[in-house]
């Protein structure tokens, strides 16, 4: 393949709602269903493009998130940072209002460099978040915080989308 081509798309697309419970933690937790895909590269000098749509549903405070690889924040996939700030890939800081209803976009897209071993093995890449130590919450993928049976309630899909791209 020549270089820049795309080699394979794999893609994971959920349509649950789970969640992660972050309890006063600046540690990274997975969703209760585990937000992840893996691929097999078909080269050992591919890169990985990541491109992560999550949509995140919290009431109170920043909600982090990061791209794991391999049980591993990806070191060049996270802003740098003061003492007690967290290394975010993403994040998101809820706007408080009336309602607890809001479903917001998060969009990330991160091209990675893996070392591929001459037997190519799958590599996995998974969305975690946290709340930081600041707050003990709950935040939903593909839901509201609030969320109900009603016409302007909104449930979502989030999908991640990794494509193997020749070197």
């Amino acid at each position: 393949f020549p270089a820049g081509h795309i080699i394979q798309t794999v893609q994971h697309v959920e349509t649950a709602n789970p969640y992660i419970t972050s309890s006063n933690t600046n540690s990274y937790g997975s969703f209760s269903t585990a937000f992840k895909k893996g691929i097999t590269p078909k080269k050992s000098n591919s890169k990985i493009l990541i491109t992560i749509y999550a949509n995140i549903g919290n009431d109170e405070g920043t909600i982090h998130l990061g791209i794991f690889k391999d049980g591993s924040q990806l070191s060049g996939a996270k802003g740098d940072t003061l003492s007690s700030q967290i290394g975010s890939t993403a994040s998101y800081r809820y706007n408080s209002g009336p309602y607890s209803l809001a479903v917001n976009p998060i969009t990330m897209v991160y091209l990675d460099s893996p070392t591929i071993p001459s037997t190519p093995i799958e590599i996995e890449y998974e969305l975690k978040g946290t709340a930081g130590s600041s707050y003990n919450e709950t935040f939903y993928l593909n839901r509201s915080r609030d969320d109900n049976n009603s016409n302007y309630g909104a449930r979502t899909i989030s999908t991640i989308t990794l494509q193997e791209i020749a070197e």
